[in-house]
């Protein structure tokens, strides 16, 4: 994947926050913020394979030894920020966020994991971000195109730090640019499915 020309699709702007898909996976991604998320354990695998192979790799198999050992379960209450990956990986920070079982997920549990990367940007003060779903790295095969509530929950999130920050609790909201990581497979068609349901949430919002 690393010999390949990245490609960008351009899915748009919302409140400052430039919003892209990249194909690119968390062990690549040149942000301040980068996101992962592992599930307790895979589907018809004995190992993730894809993007969190290759940050496994990046990290000397330090990611899959966070599992075995039990120091990260993968269960949905969990976040882990390790903050001392730039010899590793371009990204200054990672966040690995826990899924919970393969069999349980729905796409509400990707947009609830969007929602904690933004958190976590927004408390880092980070300008940048890139998350990665996992979801065909476990061996999940999702039916439908769940780009839309991903879309919601990272546009609702903006929202609610915006308000925050205007009943004068917080700083001032950070992030400039979001990535959502893809692979090559169907990326024109992805991108596409971002851009016209990005299209609709603002529409709905007039």
């Amino acid at each position: 994947m690393t010999t390949q020309e990245i490609k960008r699709i351009n899915i748009g702007t919302y409140k400052g926050v430039e919003i892209e898909l990249v194909t690119w996976d968390a062990g690549m991604a040149e942000v301040d913020l980068s996101c992962a998320c592992m599930f307790t354990e895979e589907m018809g695998m004995d190992e993730p394979i894809g993007g969190l192979n290759h940050l496994n790799d990046a990290l000397d198999g330090r990611l899959f030894s966070l599992r075995k050992h039990g120091l990260f379960k993968g269960s949905k209450s969990e976040l882990l920020l390790l903050d001392s990956v730039k010899e590793a990986i371009p990204a200054q920070n990672l966040l690995i966020i826990g899924m919970g079982a393969p069999s349980d997920w729905t796409s509400e549990e990707s947009a609830i994991a969007i929602e904690k990367a933004v958190h976590t940007a927004y408390h880092l003060q980070v300008e940048s971000v890139a998350i990665a779903p996992g979801i065909l790295d476990t061996g999940i095969k999702p039916k439908t195109d769940f780009s839309k509530e991903m879309l919601v929950a990272l546009i609702s999130s903006i929202d609610k730090q915006h308000k925050i920050f205007q009943m004068g609790l917080v700083q001032a909201p950070s992030i400039k640019k979001w990535v959502f990581d893809a692979g090559y497979q169907n990326f024109e068609e992805k991108g596409l499915n971002f851009q016209e349901n990005f299209q609709q949430i603002l529409d709905s919002e007039k």
